[in-house]
């Protein structure tokens, strides 16, 4: 039994899961007893309900970890946010830049997370405060201190934690890790995604711009058109990549869980 620490994310309330659904996701998730829960802003409209759910989940004896975009906030709303998360004893969250698609009007007052995290850190320092990292494209020692530079510049706003983006290939982490363990001391943890479905792969590769590696590229190719063994080569696919990245050291893993509640306890029960 490894003593990594163990983290989830869920996806919030949307067109296929209803807030009552995710309520339940989260007391069903709430028992694995992860160190945190992320909750995505995905919707920007939606930010009083994600807030909300934070609260739900605090409820349940486990901590919540909103997600903040940077992009789409003002400095009034944050400073209600952080009011109505320190009344719901949440004191934790993270500080995102904001994906913006096409129909989003950002809100210019923070065009990034170091930003919002330095204003946050202005207004209490009562939060602790999580930044991303993105390791999957770094295919260089180049690469890799460069993101260096920014998640030094990150620390220096009030950054505390880190947690990276997904992906689907360990080297890029490796290379990333190598130089953070000689430059920094803040925890770092590891996104990780269940491959649960052939277009959920592809779904992710696409929006998040990320290489599917050969070994990955043909299981999809093989089980294309078999969900049921689609789904089974892809937890063993990931519970392969986590092994070599507990095994490698790191400080924690975040579950990216889709929402799927018998994948996060399979894996939880192979490694914790």
């Amino acid at each position: 039994m490894t003593r990594t620490n163990f983290s989830l994310e869920i996806v919030p309330p949307n067109e296929h899961f209803s807030y009552e659904e995710v309520q339940q996701i989260s007391e069903q998730l709430s028992k694995l007893h992860p160190s945190f829960i992320g909750i995505p802003s995905i919707n920007k409209s939606k930010m009083t309900e994600m807030i909300q759910l934070a609260g739900d989940i605090q409820k349940l004896q486990t901590n919540a970890l909103p997600h903040l975009p940077a992009r789409f906030m003002t400095k009034k709303q944050v400073q209600d946010v952080l009011k109505i998360l320190q009344e719901q004893e949440v004191f934790q969250l993270l500080a995102v830049s904001g994906e913006v698609m096409p129909h989003d009007h950002p809100t210019g007052e923070f065009a990034f997370a170091n930003e919002l995290s330095h204003y946050i850190n202005e207004q209490t320092n009562r939060f602790t405060v999580l930044g991303t990292c993105h390791p999957e494209h770094i295919a260089t020692n180049e690469l890799a201190q460069l993101e260096m530079k920014y998640l030094q510049q990150k620390v220096q706003n009030g950054c505390q934690q880190f947690l990276t983006q997904l992906f689907f290939e360990n080297d890029g982490f490796y290379r990333l890790h190598d130089k953070y363990i000689k430059q920094l001391t803040t925890p770092l943890h590891v996104g990780v995604l269940p491959i649960l479905s052939y277009q959920q792969v592809l779904n992710m590769a696409t929006r998040n711009q990320l290489a599917i590696p050969r070994k990955l590229a043909i299981l999809l190719d093989k089980y294309q058109y078999d969900p049921i063994s689609m789904r089974a080569a892809g937890l063993d696919y990931t519970l392969y990549q986590l092994d070599e990245l507990i095994h490698y050291g790191v400080d924690g893993v975040h579950l990216f869980t889709m929402n799927d509640v018998p994948a996060a306890v399979e894996i939880y029960r192979n490694f914790w």
